[in-house]
């Protein structure tokens, strides 16, 4: 299960890693993506959401690697991953009114979430 949890996490780290890079080195194109349009506060805005969207990233693929080797740590780091996930779909679907967004990051996050707790973390 943990490794299954781990390639689980390290998939769902690509994802953030990709769009944060995008909307900090790729802005036009980050929105058009997110179908923004240009101006000072929505370029802070974006700049801002691609650093959140590459620490998610950063923190799925080292929760990722720590139960691939075993570590506790992992176990709970995915588990926050997860849930984290979970609830920024939440708010994406109800909030911000994306369901197209909003429901593949429910998805994820629940899966996250259920195979985090299934799996024994090593005390």
């Amino acid at each position: 299960m943990k490794k299954l949890l781990s390639i689980l996490l390290f998939l769902s780290g690509l994802m953030p890693l990709f769009l944060g890079t995008m909307c900090l080195a790729a802005y036009p194109k980050a929105l058009e993506m997110i179908k923004l349009a240009d101006s000072p506060d929505v370029f802070q805005a974006v700049s801002l959401f691609g650093v959140c969207l590459l620490s998610l990233g950063v923190l799925q693929l080292l929760a990722g690697a720590w139960v691939w080797q075993g570590k506790s740590a992992g176990i709970t780091l995915a588990r926050l991953c997860g849930v984290m996930i979970l609830l920024d779909g939440i708010l994406i679907y109800t909030v911000v009114h994306r369901p197209d967004l909003g429901i593949a990051d429910i998805v994820k996050g629940a899966v996250l979430t259920v195979f985090a707790f299934i799996a024994k973390s090593d005390k």
